[in-house]
This record gives structure tokens, sequence and C-alpha cells, in this order.
């Protein structure tokens, strides 16, 4: 009993997880309790409470024991940053080690620049803009407009990292999301308006910028700025009751816009997908109004 107490309380202490070698004295209590399946072993010599050995924080943890050095990669390191709530379904690791893990787990011997590496929860993992760009074979490119929309990375910071990382499998994947990229979509809405935009050759646009009008600096989506000419693209989270204050905020925002000699065109993303032929139409439409009017 009192060999138990001792395990519940190093699990206890080390987040549901601990390493055996850690624990000398109990040895012989760890190997038992495994075998009569109230333990297991998550990685060679890291033990964990059965019930909890395939939660994401305790096989991140596990990893981090496990391999103390080594380095966090693709959805353990996006779980560990900027998506807490992305599934791993394997912890990818990038180190010198030549032990083999197990199931649910990967080495990957590359070496990551370390200006590409930080730390996060207490683990080295991957830079923001390198986990974006490693995620893209797994969330496409969400991952990047993630990181552009919230600011842990740029357009040039993503360049960068896939450049210092170069001959690795699915880079032609990420340099194709990068390349669509380069106005800095925020959201796959928007993603999907650069590209309509681009490939109508609409240009002398930018997206993703800030509109200083009335006092106040307004983030809008698209803008056409020598035309005074901007697109939203609408989302319907923000009608929803929970998000009154975005709702409220957006109307005083193109209300002062439009005041101030801006011409403001909203789309959904229904425009986008099932209407492209006439939102390419109102916008050259608009252009054309926009100029006449300067």
């Amino acid at each position: 009993m009192r060999a138990r107490n001792e395990i519940a309380r190093a699990l206890r202490d080390s987040g549901g997880v601990f390493r055996t070698r850690d624990h000398p004295q109990l040895a012989r209590s760890i190997q038992r309790l495994t075998a009569s399946g109230v333990l297991t072993s998550v990685l060679p010599g890291i033990h964990c409470a059965v019930e909890d050995a395939q939660r994401t924080e305790i096989r991140v943890r596990a990893a981090a024991l496990w391999a103390p050095d080594a380095v966090f990669t693709g959805p353990a390191a996006g779980w560990l940053s900027e998506w807490p709530d992305l599934a791993v379904p394997v912890v990818t690791l990038s180190g010198p080690m030549r032990r083999t893990p197990g199931p649910g787990f990967r080495v990957c011997r590359e070496r990551i620049p370390d200006a590409l590496i930080t730390r996060s929860r207490g683990c080295w993992s991957t830079v923001p803009a390198l986990t974006a760009l490693n995620l893209v074979p797994w969330i496409g490119p969400q991952g990047i407009d993630d990181v552009l929309r919230t600011g842990s990375a740029t357009v040039d910071q993503l360049w960068s990292a896939l450049s210092a990382t170069p001959r690795r499998p699915g880079n032609s994947l990420r340099r194709a999301a990068l390349i669509d990229s380069r106005k800095a979509p925020w959201s796959e809405a928007e993603r999907l308006l650069h590209s309509l935009l681009r490939e109508a050759g609409i240009r002398g646009w930018s997206g993703n910028v800030v509109v200083p009008c009335g006092g106040r600096r307004y983030p809008v989506d698209v803008v056409f700025d020598r035309l005074r000419l901007i697109i939203e693209v609408d989302g319907y989270a923000f009608h929803r009751a929970e998000n009154q204050d975005q709702f409220h905020r957006d109307r005083r925002k193109w209300t002062d816009l439009t005041a101030a000699g801006w011409t403001v065109l909203h789309l959904t993303w229904d425009h986008l997908v099932y209407d492209r032929a006439w939102v390419v139409d109102r916008v050259r439409q608009a252009m054309a109004q926009c100029r006449k009017a300067r």
C-alpha cells in the first residue's frame, strides 16, 4: 500500500507520467502494477496510469521525459503552441536519437536549425512559422492562416523557414500553400477570395491591411488603397448571440469607413464558392465606379 501511494504521488507530482529510473526504490512495485494492468509503459522506461495512456498531454509529457533534448515537430509541436485542440495521432520528435520509441511515436533524424527551435510549455519545439508549414500535410493551409492572423509569424518568416529546411517530403505542398499566401490571408475564406482575385487578373489590392479612420485603426480583409475600395468577407459566426460585440464593432467600423469615403463590399463564403462570376463582376463594377469618383 505504501509503494502504491508513492507511485500515485509520483504520477501526481510529474503531471501524470514518470520516468522509472527516477524512482529506483519503486522498481518492483512498478513492474507489479504494470503486470496487473494498473500502469502501462508509454515509452521505454516511462509509465503512466493505463486510463491516461492515450491522452495527448500524457503522450507529449512522456516523449519529453524519454528524449528531453529532442524537438517536437508536426501536430505535437502544434498542440504545444498555437493549436491546443489539434489531434495528435502520432507524436513526432526530431533529434539524433537512435532508439526506437514504439507505436504512436516517431523519431525523425533531421537537423532543425537553432533559429527555428523554441521552448513551449517546457518542451523544445519548432517555432510557429515552421510548425505551420509542417502542418500543411495534416490540416492544409489552415495553420498558415492561423499564424498570419495571430501575428505569430509573417509571410517572410514562413518563406525563411521553408528555405532553411530544404529537401523534405511535403515541401512541394508547403511551397504551393505559401505561394497562395503571398497576400497574407487570415482564413480559408480570405484565401479563396485572394485566389479568385488573382485568377480574374484583378490587381492593385492588399490583404489584411489596417486602415486609419476617424482616430481608429480598422483591420480590413482586402483593400484597393488607391480606389478607396474595401472587401470584407462576412462569416455566420459573427451573427450569433455569443458574437454580438463583434457584430456591433463591425457595423461601427463599416459605418466609419463609409462616412470617410470608402466603398465597402460584403461577401460571404457561399458567394465565393457558388457565385464566383458574380463576385468578379461586382468587384470590377465597384472598381470602375471608384475610379470615376476620384
